[in-house]
């Protein structure tokens, strides 16, 4: 059976699930010196001869995704990459391009990026750190708050981290606007417009969340002008990328109280710097890349990438394919 094609330290996470161990599956591992073994002996791609692929989170911290992206481009055997990520807008994936190697996008975050977003909106509307200061100083402090009942919603990117995010906001009776591509309808959201829509009408909502995937067209979505259009009540969440917003039109609204709020798990800079505005600014929660971070999220890649392995040795589709123009494109 062939091997996967896996970095060293994702190799242990791989090892350590019950049920990658039961599918009976074999490691390719890529060491940091860019060298590949099976077992304990060195070997080459074409040897070792992989037909999957698995870039796991440690690979992509590592600073070896380039190197691994190579041995999968001139791995002639390697039939897709499974990654961790949502993402697939890494300059280094445009290596696969003329090889058409299906990249498959993780969806195993779906779940806890979504827990994500409903706890920090919850948090905020209910004035979450000013109850615990009270708590801390002693003080009855009974006060209203604002409810997710009723609330408008619109949710940038219907793909899965976004249908995730509208099936909970949904359990709370929010009302969710839906946008994809090209404005068709969702069974998760109560109407649906495309994104040049949203553009020209921004206003009327209490959350904004944004999860769509990086490109040109989405590049500083967030910008002077959509905000000049926002109502003065609106909660931005950014669980997407950070380039989707333009900071600093974003700090100036945030300053001019265009934009009520700023829930923040990505940035344009990453690790943010400490010395960051990002960090200290009273209307901005920050946090550092962490809502993809929940408990069950090893055991539910694992299980992604062994049902596309299965996929593919049995001959049907693979799930979460991207197609190979869009990889690198950013």
């Amino acid at each position: 059976m062939p091997p996967i094609l896996v970095f060293e330290d994702d190799a242990t996470v791989l090892a350590s699930q019950p049920a990658f161990i039961d599918a009976g599956l074999t490691l390719a591992i890529v060491d940091r010196n860019g060298s590949l073994r099976c077992g304990k002996r060195s070997t080459t791609i074409d040897l070792a001869a992989p037909d999957a692929a698995w870039a796991g989170s440690a690979l992509y911290r590592s600073g070896m995704l380039a190197r691994f992206v190579e041995l999968v481009r001139d791995g002639p055997s390697v039939q897709f990459v499974q990654s961790v990520a949502a993402g697939y807008d890494r300059p280094e994936l445009r290596a696969l391009q003329h090889r058409r190697i299906p990249w498959c996008a993780g969806s195993h975050n779906s779940s806890a990026i979504a827990e994500y977003v409903l706890a920090e909106v919850l948090d905020h509307f209910q004035h979450g750190p000013a109850r615990r200061l009270a708590q801390v100083e002693r003080r009855w402090a009974p006060a209203p708050f604002r409810e997710v009942a009723a609330s408008n919603w619109a949710i940038v990117g219907m793909g899965g981290i976004g249908q995730e995010i509208a099936k909970r906001a949904r359990a709370f009776d929010a009302r969710i606007l839906g946008i994809n591509s090209d404005g068709r309808p969702h069974a998760l959201a109560d109407r649906t417009m495309t994104l040049e829509a949203l553009r020209a009408a921004p206003a009327g909502f209490d959350v904004i969340v944004l999860c769509a995937p990086l490109n040109p067209s989405t590049r500083h979505l967030v910008d002077a002008a959509f905000l000049a259009g926002l109502s003065p009540h609106t909660v931005l969440v950014n669980v997407g990328r950070g380039a989707l917003v333009d900071e600093a039109a974003m700090r100036a609204a945030l300053d001019g109280d265009q934009l009520s709020f700023a829930i923040l798990d990505v940035f344009d800079r990453e690790p943010l710097p400490a010395d960051s505005w990002l960090w200290c600014h009273p209307k901005v929660r920050a946090t550092a890349h962490t809502a993809y971070f929940g408990e069950g999220g090893n055991r539910r890649a694992v299980d992604q990438l062994i049902d596309n392995v299965m996929r593919l040795r049995m001959g049907y589709p693979l799930r979460g394919a991207v197609s190979s123009t869009c990889l690198g494109i950013v």
